[in-house]
This record gives structure tokens, C-alpha cells and sequence, in this order.
């Protein structure tokens, strides 16, 4: 295990010549949760294989090696989870042990710290006669022995984990191969015994399950069995191999998968060599035996850029479009065909199918960078899983290209991966031993061999420019600028520091810690307000509730002085004097002198008790109340009174919040500064070099310890810590941080120790970390902008090409990193040093293999692999894999018809738009409407089916499966099946466009109903009002001055209705209103 020893402790008072427990306990979590991950793979496993149908593994009786896998295996998955599980368990508890023994170890050595110098004669300790020692020495003792009895328990929970035996295993793989070669299709099936292995063999890994069957895969490549390589299987995964026959037994292994994903870069390079092997071992390439080098090239096949290919996709696919509308509407209208030649008909179809088919097409060429050629089918060239493989004298080297990324290999694991688009970093991973130099003042990355403890050693990056050097690694990691400062991240304890010079500083989960071996100064202060430290010559405790009690090691009469959690302070006297007392704005003095500083009517007064019982009152002048009533006290230089007796000395002045305070030297040299706000300051006397030991205690509870120049203490916002010139630190309930002014080191806590992260900065780029380390993974950024990440045994370095190409060394290789593509150089021909020997194809075979070589990959996506330029032999570029490439074609088809059709209809809506506004213009704009639908097809969603189906074959062609001796009629079925497909978009278009105008139609009609009733209801809302006007009214009763009883109850009949009728019309109009 990683070991962070705790120097600063005084193991050596302890018997012990170092730190006992040294080791971090991150380490042991992670290693419980790859446990734990196993164990959760087992379960899975074993679940999903109880419910696998033994029928679906096929017919046959070489299957039966299969069917007895399946009925074996749960007895064997549940005890590895069952082992496993222990063995996490025990791993946690382990931890836990382990942190706690840490934790408790350090408080021993503190408390026997203090003891230690608080002794006046430590001649006893030191022979080992004291029992105080012995008592201290006993309790780490104890730590130490549940420590170790926990650790034996651990030890044996994961003996318990080994169980399972993979012999059985190998037993059913030689039946299982031969099935293989009776089922050449599931091929893959191989990577079920690997991931059983991976469960069975801890750290077997898959590339050895591999390699076990290189022989049986190499006899099947050779006869032209197998339908996949081992690129595809990795490029696929475990989980897409559940289509195939026996595949259901795959999908309880999917588990597996998670299992393996740690060493995801490791078992991909086992895949690609083992691979390798085999593609050498079958023939395909003939080597002849006068070969001293290689040269192989794949070249992309399209040679012109981009730009050129999209003009040309757009300009292929508009044509076609406009073809088929052309086609289509004139079988539906043979009588009136002429029409739709006219030059009119002509632009308007022209602008239509640009419209539906521009940004599809144009975007599609943009990724694809070679689709389909000018007469139709795909190219004959690679399009997936394309790689060159070359021997070197630094081993096999490969070249490949996949997804729009080129990717160089090493067999030492080291890795060069690009891009094909621009601007994208390019990725330089090493696993093992690292040593990157980018020259020219850029920064270094290098790693030493593995120690053989299990764990990666640091990594160390050196930014010549920026003035930084960086270690980081699992445990954490340590920066070292050009101030002379060195700050780190404690993985296992999330605790930062800082160092400089002869002080360390460190903050973490509920404590501070300052130490500086050149001042002799020690304090450590934690989250409950407990605090203990020596330092100019004396020491101090205090406790959690509250007070403090320093003890000097210089001779005086009061060795001591004491402080409770009130405020009240008394300095022991010796010799048969009496001691000094303080309390909050009071203190008494040996001969019993007392000051105080009290209010009286409003006004500060000083009240001062002589040893004889007189009391005098001044004011805070010093002036004596009443005047003339005795002397006034002295002032010193800045005009504060103060008086002597006996020896001591007292000042009066303000405290920090300008509350009236005392200040108080005894003879012995100690200091009690106190307030009457209850603030009090407690130093011990001088070391002879001016500095002293003081603790606060501030009105709110807060306390402080610390020298002149070193300090601890707590506050509202936490723990604070300084040390000389502008080093500080803190600490609070979300983490912990550190700074010396110019760089500073963040923590914070995840939800137990050893998950938080850590982020060092310039305080002028806060934006722009230094160093960063989380989730299992650390980071360094250098001043090129290049960044640099750790994880497990990988190193990744991500290096900007903006500025244009890179030059980067590892040992005697050169990286090419630019925009325009990647590279990887061997050392030259002439480089000294035994040429290396290379095993032959065929007997009589062997030869030497000159040591300098090069890889590229360009931008454009062409590859070259070659080694003594005088000899060359051509390899051919691999088939490809053209299920999978027509596959993705068509999600890609689909995706691109949704493109146009979003396009196709903006264009057609901003027609109509523009035809309304150069109407309301008074522009006749009517030509437009020939660009709008021809059809009324409210049954779009048939047509939308239509153009995606039509999209699938269409997407067969493009997707290489016209293959030149594949499918002669390549042109011929490239073009029915583009016919059909712009034939299906075009009424596809037409329908739906149809629909909409038809839909606007309705609802212009319906708004214009709805407005229509609004006129008419308030119209007649406005004749009532009428009719009931005040003087048609008058004008009614002057025609009528004396009614009959009749006329009067049918005037008021007619009123009553008339106004139910106006209720009616007001409440119409409003929901009319309101649906408006």
C-alpha cells in the first residue's frame, strides 16, 4: 500500500524510529469496491444464467459443452459472490480500522508531545524510566493491536475470496471451440469464457483468454470462417453479442463488463495484439525473406477535401430529386408533361429539391467525407475497423481508424489518438513506465516502473514556463511553484497543505495543523475547539469547553498560567509570592493591587483598589474623578494612563472592537490583555527572541492559539491557520483549504474519507487549475494549454493543436501531433545499438528488422505505416464489416431525412410568407404559389412512412454493400432506389404542406365566423341600449301620462324581457371574447 507517513509527529518519544501506520486508507477502499463489483458481477451473472433457456443455445451434441456451462456455473457464481462479498466487507472494515488507528495514533502522539515538554527535566523520559512514557507508549500500543487484529481478519475473508478453481472451465473450452467452427457466425462467443475467466481469476484480464485461443481462431481464420475479427468483437462489446445464437448467456455476463471496465485500455491492446497475431499467422500478407522493411499505405478515397464532396452530395442529391419529382408528376400527367419542362417549371422544381435535399445532404457528406460516388455504390476502401500493423524493433506498432478518430498504437501501450475534425486535442496515453519531453521549454510527464506494490507509482509533470512542478497520483498530489511554496491534496484524509520553507501547514476534516521545525513551534487545533502546541519555549492545551493552560519552559517564579472557559486567568506564583488573577476588564496584580475599567452614570471609569483597601477613580484620560481627589496616573508615548506596583505593570487602552480593555505585564514576564466585552489574550513570557505562546478568547466563544507568527484558531466561518508572510489555511464543515498568496489549494469532502476532490489555482486564474484530482481521476494543466490526466495506471495527456504542430518525445520515439494529423517515429536507421530480430511468416522467414520506422494518420483519414524506406511492400487494407457500416448508414439516412424535411419546410412556409408581404406591398406576387404543395394529401403520415422506408435500401447502397464485384448493378440500384426515395420526399412534402394551408384555411375561416357573431351580437346590444335611452323613455311617458293597467303590464312584460335578452348578450359576448 501507498504510504503518507506523518513526520511531523514525535514518533521517536513513542519508542518507535517512524510512523506506525503509514499507509493510506484509500487504497483500501478502492480495492473493496473492485470486491464489491465482483461480487454484484456474480450475483447478475448467476440470476440471468438460472433463467437461460438451455434451447437457445442451439442444436447439436458438441452444444452439450455449452448446456453443461450453463447448469454448472450458478453453484460456482454464488460462491464467488458469496467470497467476494465477504472479502469487500472485510475491506471496508479495514478501512475504517485503518482510519480510525491513524486518527487515534496521532492524538497519542500529541498528548505525549505536550507531556514531553512540559517536563522540566526530560532526562527520565529519555532513559524511559517515566511512567507517564511508559503510559503513552501502552495506549499506541493498543491502537497498534486492534489494528493488527482487524488486519488478520481482513487477511482471511480474502483468502476466502480465491475460491474457485477455472480448471473445470478450460475443460468445456476445447468443446466449445469446435462448436465455434461448426458456427463460424458466433465466433464471438469466445468472450464468455473470457469474462468467466475474468470472474473465476481476478486479474486475468480478457487478453489472456484470448491468447489461450489464439490457435483455435487462427485455424478458423485460415479457412475463411469467421464473419467477425477481434476488433469488432472489442468494437462491438459483450452486450451486442446477445444476438447471436448462445448470446442469451451473454446477457448474464453483461455484467462482466463492469467488472473489466477498469482495465478497459489494457484489454483492448490484449485484443488488438492477439488479433495481430493471427492476421500474421494466416498468410494473408506475404513477407518475402530479403525484407528489411515495410512500407504500407492506406489512403483515403476521397483525395479532395471536404468542401468539394459536400458541393458534390448536394449538387448529386438536388439532381436526383429533381428527377424523380420531374418523373412522377408527368406519369400522373402524361397529357400536359410539356408543362413541367417549361423554364419556369424547370427553376421552381430546381429550387424545391434544393430545398428538401441541400442540408441532409450536405451534412452527411461533412461526416462521412466519402459517401456514395458519382455513379452510384460506395467505395471499395475500408470503411470501419481499418488498421496497419507493422513490426518494429520497438515491437509491433498499429495504425487504425474508426468513428472519426485515427488512433496510433504501441505494444507497450502506448497510444496516439487524433481526430478528422478540426480543432480536437490530441490524446496521448501511456500505461506503465511514462516519459513524454514536448522540448522547447514545454513541460515533461514521466512516471517511474511500478514498485511491484499494486499501486502506480506518482506521476510528475514540470512546466518549465509556468514555474510549476507537479506529483500526483492515487493518494493525491503535491505542486511546487516557483515562490517556493509546495501545496497537496491528501486523497486518503482530504487534508491540503502547504509547505514553505520550514513550515507545513495543514488543513482537513475538522482540524488545522501548523508546524515549523526551524521555530520549534507545533499547534494543532480541531473542530471542537480542543487545540495543543508548543512554541517559543512553552506549551499550551486547550480544551473543547472552553479556557487554556500554558506552561513556559523558561525559569521563571510562575511556570504556569491558567485560563477558564469564563475568561478568568490566574498566573501561578512561586516562592511564597502571590499570583496575578484576570477576569474580563479587571485584574489584581501580586501585592493585591486591582484595576478595573467599569461604567458609573454612563461614563468609562478606572477603579483602582490599593493592596490597603484605598480606592481611586479616574477617567479614561487617567485624570482623577473628583478632580483634585489624588494624583493622575501616568501616560505612556501614545497617551493611555497606566500605573506600576510592585513590579507589574498595567495599561489601559481599547480592546480590538474598541471596548475598554487592561493590559497587564507581570515581573515573570507573562501578559494578560483583557477587555470588558470578555475578550482576553494570555501570552507566556518571551523567548528571549521576542516572540511568545499566547491563547485568546474572543466575546463570542472563538478562541485562538498561537506566536507572533504562527496562529490557530476558530471562528464563524470555521478553523483558520497562519504561518509567516502570507501563508493561510482553513477549514469548515464542506472542506478545507490552503494558500500562500499567489497559489491556493481548495478540498471538498465527499461522503466519506477519501472521496472528495481537490483544485490548486493561481489566485489571478481561478478559472484555469494548476491541478485537480476527483472521482478517481487527477489532473494538471500547463501553461501551453496542454492537460495531463491520471487514472489507475494511465496517463493521458490532451495536447492542444491550435497553436499549430507538436513535437513530443517519449524516450527515444517522437510524437507528431498537429492539425493536420498524427504521427509516431522510431529512432533512425543509423541509430546505434543490436538491430532486433523479427520471427518469419514461413520457414526461412526470418529476418532482421531495421529500428527506424513511422506511423501517420492525416487529418483526411489517410494512413501510413513504414520502416527502412528502401524496401516497400503494399499490405491490403482489411475488408470491412459491411452489416455493421449499412447498419449505421441508416440511422445516419434517417436522421439526415428529418433534416431536409425541416428545411424543406421552412423554405416552403417563408415562401408563402413572402408572397403575403410583397402582396400588402402591392407587389403581385403570385409566381410564388408555383412553389408551393400540388397535391392535397391529408394522409402524409402514409407518405412519411413511404420515405422512410425508401430511406433503408437507399441507405444499403450508400453503405458499402455495392461492392465492386459484389453487386455489378450498383449504378442501376443506385438510382431506383434514389428515385423512389425523393419520389416518397417530394409527396411527402407536397401532403403535408397541403395539410397545413388547408388547416391555416380553416382556421382563418372560423376566426373570421367568430368575429362575425361578435358584430353582430354587440349590435344588437347597442339597439337595446337604445331603446331604453333615457329619452325615449321621457318621450314614451309623455305619450302615455295615463296608462291603463293593461298598457302597464305590458310595458313592463317588454322590459323584463328586454333586459333577460341583454344579460343573454352580454354573457354570449363574453365567452365570444374569451374564445377569441
Amino acid at each position: 500500500m501507498a504510504q503518507q507517513p506523518r513526520e511531523y509527529l514525535r514518533w521517536d518519544l513513542l519508542d518507535r524510529d517512524k510512523d506506525p501506520i503509514p499507509w493510506d486508507p484509500s487504497e483500501a477502499r478502492s480495492l473493496r469496491d473492485f470486491y464489491e463489483r465482483l461480487a454484484d458481477a456474480a450475483e447478475t451473472a448467476g440470476r440471468e444464467v438460472r433463467r437461460l433457456d438451455r434451447g437457445s443455445l442451439g442444436e447439436g451434441s458438441t452444444v452439450e459443452a455449452l448446456q453443461e456451462l450453463v447448469e454448472e456455473l450458478p453453484k460456482y457464481l454464488d460462491k464467488a459472490h458469496d467470497a467476494y462479498e465477504a472479502g469487500y466487507r472485510a475491506l471496508e472494515t479495514w478501512a475504517e480500522a485503518l482510519e480510525t488507528a491513524r486518527t487515534n495514533s496521532a492524538a497519542v502522539a500529541r498528548v505525549a508531545s505536550t507531556a514531553y515538554h512540559g517536563l522540566e527535566d526530560t532526562d527520565e523520559w529519555s532513559k524511559g524510566d517515566d511512567p507517564l512514557r511508559r503510559s503513552h507508549i501502552g495506549d499506541l500500543d493498543a491502537v497498534l493491536t486492534e489494528m493488527d487484529r482487524i488486519a488478520d481478519d481482513t487477511k482471511r475473508a480474502l483468502e476466502d475470496a480465491k475460491q474457485g478453481s477455472p480448471r473445470k472451465l478450460w475443460g468445456w473450452l476445447d468443446k466449445i471451440v469446435t462448436w465455434i467452427e461448426e458456427n463460424p457466425l458466433i465466433y464471438a462467443v469466445v468472450m464468455i469464457v473470457a469474462g468467466l475467466a475474468a470472474i473465476f481469476i481476478p486479474g486475468l484480464g480478457i487478453a489472456l483468454a484470448i491468447a489461450a485461443l489464439s490457435l483455435a481462431t487462427a485455424n478458423l481464420y485460415r479457412e475463411g470462417k469467421l464473419g467477425f475479427n477481434l476488433e469488432t468483437v472489442a468494437t462491438l462489446g459483450i452486450e451486442a453479442l446477445a444476438l447471436v445464437p448462445g448470446g442469451a448467456l451473454l446477457r448474464g455476463a453483461s455484467a462482466l463488463g463492469r467488472v473489466a471496465r477498469p482495465a478497459g485500455g489494457l484489454m483492448v491492446r490484449g485484443i488488438r495484439s492477439s488479433a495481430a497475431g493471427v492476421r500474421l499467422a494466416t498468410g494473408a500478407q506475404r513477407v518475402g525473406s530479403r525484407v528489411g522493411g515495410m512500407r504500407s499505405g492506406y489512403q483515403a478515397l476521397r483525395s479532395s477535401r471536404t468542401s468539394v464532396n459536400v458541393a458534390h452530395s448536394v449538387a448529386r442529391d438536388t439532381t436526383s430529386g429533381m428527377a424523380a419529382s420531374l418523373v412522377t408528376q408527368m406519369a400522373a400527367d402524361p397529357e400536359n408533361w410539356q408543362s413541367y419542362l417549361s423554364p419556369g417549371s424547370l427553376a421552381n422544381e430546381a429550387l424545391g429539391a434544393f430545398a428538401t435535399n441541400a442540408l441532409g445532404s450536405g451534412v452527411g457528406a461533412y461526416r462521412e467525407n466519402h459517401g456514395l460516388g458519382p455513379l452510384g455504390g460506395g467505395p471499395d476502401g475500408p470503411s470501419t475497423g481499418d488498421d496497419l500493423t507493422i513490426p518494429t524493433g520497438d515491437g509491433d506498432v498499429t495504425v487504425s481508424r474508426s468513428d472519426g478518430t485515427t488512433t496510433i498504437s504501441a505494444s507497450d501501450g502506448l497510444t496516439v489518438q487524433g481526430s478528422t475534425g478540426d480543432g480536437e486535442p490530441v490524446q496521448i496515453t501511456q500505461s506503465g513506465t511514462v516519459d513524454l519531453d514536448f522540448g522547447d521549454g514545454g513541460p515533461t510527464v514521466s512516471r517511474p516502473e511500478p514498485d511491484g506494490t499494486g499501486t502506480a507509482p506518482d506521476t510528475r509533470v514540470v512546466d518549465p514556463a509556468g514555474g510549476t512542478s507537479t506529483d500526483i497520483g492515487e493518494s493525491g498530489y503535491r505542486v511546487s511553484t516557483d515562490g517556493g511554496s509546495t501545496q497537496g491534496y491528501d486523497r486518503g484524509t482530504d487534508t491540503a497543505t502547504i509547505s514553505s520553507g520550514d513550515v507545513r501547514v495543514d488543513a482537513g476534516p475538522g482540524f488545522v495543523h501548523v508546524v515549523d521545525e526551524a521555530q520549534r513551534v507545533d499547534i494543532a487545533l480541531r473542530a471542537d475547539g480542543s487545540a495543543d502546541g508548543r512554541g517559543a519555549g512553552s506549551t499550551a492545551v486547550l480544551p473543547s469547553g472552553g479556557g487554556a493552560e500554558i506552561r513556559t519552559g523558561n525559569p521563571t517564579l510562575s511556570p504556569s498560567a491558567v485560563m477558564d472557559a469564563d475568561g478568568h486567568v490566574r498566573i501561578d506564583g512561586d516562592g511564597g509570592i502571590r499570583g496575578s488573577d484576570a477576569w474580563p476588564g479587571q485584574v489584581r496584580t501580586e501585592d493585591g493591587t486591582g484595576v478595573a475599567v467599569l461604567q458609573r452614570g454612563g461614563e468609562d471609569r478606572i477603579q483602582v483598589w490599593d493592596a490597603d483597601g484605598t480606592r481611586r477613580s479616574y477617567d479614561m484620560n487617567g485624570d482623577p474623578v473628583p478632580a483634585g481627589a489624588h494624583p493622575p496616573l501616568r501616560t505612556n508615548a501614545h497617551g493611555e494612563p497606566y500605573l506600576l506596583t510592585g513590579g507589574t505593570r498595567v495599561e489601559v487602552g481599547r480592546g480590538p472592537d474598541a471596548s475598554p480593555a487592561l493590559r497587564m505585564d507581570t515581573p515573570q514576564g507573562w501578559t494578560v490583555t483583557t477587555s470588558r466585552d470578555g475578550a482576553v489574550d494570555l501570552a507566556a513570557p518571551s523567548n528571549g527572541g521576542g516572540d511568545r505562546l499566547q491563547a485568546t478568547r474572543r466575546p463570542d466563544g472563538t478562541t485562538a492559539l498561537g506566536t507572533d507568527t504562527h496562529r490557530v484558531g476558530t471562528g464563524p466561518d470555521g478553523l483558520s491557520a497562519r504561518g509567516p508572510g502570507d501563508v493561510r489555511a482553513g477549514s469548515d464543515r464542506d472542506g478545507s483549504h490552503v494558500s500562500d498568496g499567489t497559489v491556493r489549494t481548495d478540498v471538498r469532502r465527499g461522503e466519506s474519507s477519501g472521496l472528495g476532490s481537490a483544485e490548486t489555482t493561481r489566485t489571478d486564474a481561478p478559472d484555469r487549475p494548476l491541478a485537480a484530482q476527483g472521482d478517481g481521476e487527477g489532473r494538471v494543466t500547463t501553461s501551453d494549454g496542454t492537460t495531463v490526466r491520471t487514472r489507475a495506471d494511465e496517463v493521458t495527456a490532451a495536447v492542444p493543436t491550435e497553436g499549430g504542430p507538436r513535437t513530443i518525445r517519449s524516450g527515444d520515439r517522437t510524437i507528431d501531433a498537429g492539425p493536420d494529423g498524427i504521427g509516431l517515429r522510431g529512432p533512425s536507421p543509423d541509430s546505434p545499438g543490436t538491430v532486433p530480430l523479427r520471427m518469419g511468416e514461413t520457414a526461412g522467414d526470418a529476418g532482421r528488422v531495421p529500428p527506424g520506422w513511422r506511423v501517420t494518420a492525416d487529418s483526411d483519414g489517410g494512413m501510413t505505416a513504414a520502416t527502412h524506406p528502401d524496401h516497400r511492400t503494399e499490405v491490403p487494407a482489411p475488408r470491412p464489416e459491411p452489416l455493421r457500416a449499412a447498419g449505421r448508414e441508416i440511422a445516419w439516412q434517417l436522421t439526415k431525412n428529418v433534416l431536409n424535411l425541416s428545411f424543406g419546410f421552412a423554405v416552403d412556409s417563408s415562401r408563402e410568407a413572402a408572397r403575403e408581404l410583397l402582396g400588402e406591398l402591392g407587389i403581385e406576387a403570385e409566381w410564388l404559389t408555383a412553389f408551393m404543395t400540388d397535391t392535397d394529401d391529408p394522409k402524409y403520415w402514409v407518405q412519411v412512412g413511404a420515405q422512410l422506408v425508401t430511406a433503408v435500401p437507399k441507405a444499403g447502397v450508400e453503405g458499402r454493400l455495392a461492392h465492386d464485384g459484389e453487386l455489378p448493378g450498383a449504378f442501376g440500384a443506385g438510382l431506383v432506389m434514389e428515385s423512389a426515395h425523393q419520389a416518397a420526399r417530394n409527396n411527402l412534402r407536397d401532403g403535408v404542406m397541403g395539410e397545413l394551408e388547408e388547416q391555416e384555411k380553416e382556421e382563418q375561416r372560423a376566426a373570421e365566423t367568430l368575429e362575425r357573431r361578435r358584430e353582430d351580437v354587440r349590435a344588437r346590444l347597442e339597439a337595446l341600449d337604445m331603446m331604453f335611452d333615457q329619452g325615449m323613455v321621457d318621450e314614451f311617458i309623455r305619450d302615455h301620462p295615463n296608462p291603463t293597467a293593461p298598457e302597464r303590464e305590458r310595458v313592463a312584460a317588454v322590459v323584463a324581457a328586454a333586459v333577460d335578452e341583454r344579460d343573454r348578450l352580454l354573457g354570449e359576448l363574453a365567452e365570444l371574447e374569451k374564445t377569441g
